[in-house]
């Protein structure tokens, strides 16, 4: 064997102080030129070593891994028993202070049961009566027969005969106000027409104006004449008014006749004309 000594650290490298037999830096045996061999015989001091601490490394590395993943595990396991409301503290102490406490004797945390839903009968329309559409019997509205000189009131608009004579009383006092006494001469029958006379008619109506003009009734005789039942207003003179009225308020009942197939004004009735100032 060779009693030469090395002046540097055959691992690392580093110088060999005084003295030293193990490297300061890297803690390798240093070699002084022999074998140094263990018991058997069969492993060389430096080898063994490095073997050692390798393996030390190794089950301190194993040793902290598994520590972090039980550690993780039972964070993990103690969210999730916090997230479902049961938190056994109590239990948990007790059995991580006691090994005797196994997880059989643990309580388990209780679910809560799932909410039941009764299922509703839905409900029918066999008990409520059933809703037909009503049908609402037609309401006929008699048309309008009337114009801007002679309203007509709604008792007399149902008679049949009421839009011809609205015709008639209309040419009677558009005549009465325009002077015209052909036309109202022409719209009377045969026996009125005799008692008419120009003067009269000028004279008598020189001054008359007569307007709100209404058809107040309307009805057919047992001889077949309608009888009509007016009511309008004159305006006038006084001198050409009844008892000096400048204006009267006429009411006034007179028969209806059909001559040569046209509405003719016929006769008053006695004691059927009223009159009053307005």
């Amino acid at each position: 064997m060779s009693n030469s000594t090395s002046s540097a650290c055959t691992e690392c490298g580093a110088r060999r102080g005084s003295g030293q037999t193990f490297c300061a830096n890297c803690g390798a045996r240093f070699a002084d030129g022999e074998e140094i061999f263990l018991r058997d015989d069969t492993l060389s001091v430096p080898i063994a070593d490095r073997a050692s601490r390798y393996v030390a490394l190794s089950i301190a590395f194993a040793v902290i891994m598994i520590a972090g993943i039980v550690g993780a595990a039972a964070v993990v396991h103690h969210r999730m028993i916090e997230s479902s409301g049961n938190v056994p503290v109590a239990a948990s102490s007790t059995s991580a202070e006691d090994p005797s406490v196994t997880e059989s004797t643990l309580p388990t945390p209780s679910e809560p049961p799932p909410p039941t839903t009764s299922e509703e009968p839905t409900p029918t329309n066999s008990d409520e009566p059933t809703q037909t559409d009503s049908v609402e019997p037609t309401q006929t509205t008699t048309p309008y027969v009337g114009n801007e000189t002679v309203a007509v009131a709604p008792d007399a608009a149902e008679h049949p005969a009421a839009r011809a004579v609205v015709a008639l009383l209309t040419d009677y006092f558009v005549a009465i106000n325009q002077r015209n006494f052909t036309k109202f001469r022409s719209i009377h029958t045969q026996s009125e027409r005799a008692k008419l006379s120009r003067d009269e008619f000028l004279t008598g109506y020189r001054s008359t104006y007569d307007s709100q003009v209404q058809l107040l009734a309307l009805e057919t005789t047992e001889d077949g004449r309608l009888l009509a039942s007016v009511s309008f207003v004159s305006t006038q003179d006084a001198a050409d008014g009844r008892n000096g009225q400048t204006c009267t308020q006429w009411n006034v009942e007179r028969f209806l006749e059909e001559e040569s197939s046209d509405l003719r004004v016929g006769k008053t009735i006695p004691g059927r004309t009223q009159f009053s100032a307005c």
